[in-house]
């Protein structure tokens, strides 16, 4: 038994390559153009965002990744997805520090806006900003404790001769107690046993 295809006469005699179209390679040789005109040949320096307002720093960020994506594109040679990754890796590293509550505040807006613009990965965003929302608890924690308590003076407290003793000067917690209970009956008689002896 034999089997036999039968190939169309247009796939036994196929049409000779088409020649280049002068618009794609026109096109082709525009977009080389802008890649080389947004490569960049020294690599950017790395900006200090640390103790700045959140905008300011977001918008610092924003335009030194995007220096980072030019010195990437002329490091790759044209090849996006390994200037994008360079970028993003330097976008990580200029991140602020989580040393003080202004610095946590600007980590956030910054993870917010990498997330939004794809620099990050979600999972990795979610996760950098449960330990931003950490350190913001600990750092409240450590300024609450800081602060100094002030001393309430002690209360009044009765004397012996059953008068109230004056609070010490300044103490006006002591003037909000209510005053102590004075006795102002006689102690019972104690009572008398069989012999009516005491």
């Amino acid at each position: 038994m034999s089997f036999t295809t039968r190939l169309s006469r247009k796939e036994l005699n196929p049409d000779p390559p088409k020649p280049p179209d002068p618009r794609d390679t026109a096109m082709q040789e525009a977009a080389a153009r802008t890649l080389g005109d947004l490569a960049r040949s020294s690599p950017p320096t790395i900006p200090t965002v640390a103790g700045r307002l959140p905008d300011t720093a977001v918008k610092i960020l924003a335009e030194y990744h995007m220096e980072a994506l030019r010195y990437g594109l002329h490091v790759h040679h044209g090849d996006a997805s390994g200037a994008d990754n360079y970028a993003a890796n330097c976008w990580r590293q200029a991140l602020p520090e989580l040393s003080t509550h202004r610095d946590v505040l600007t980590f956030i807006a910054c993870i917010a806006w990498g997330a939004r613009n794809r620099i990050i990965a979600p999972q990795d965003a979610k996760m950098l900003m449960y330990v931003a929302q950490t350190q913001l608890t600990v750092l409240k924690l450590i300024s609450s404790a800081e602060r100094e308590p002030t001393p309430l003076p002690p209360p009044s407290t009765p004397s012996l001769f059953g008068r109230e003793e004056a609070p010490e000067p300044g103490g006006d917690a002591a003037r909000l107690l209510p005053p102590a209970p004075q006795s102002t009956t006689e102690p019972p008689a104690r009572p008398r046993g069989k012999r009516g002896r005491a």
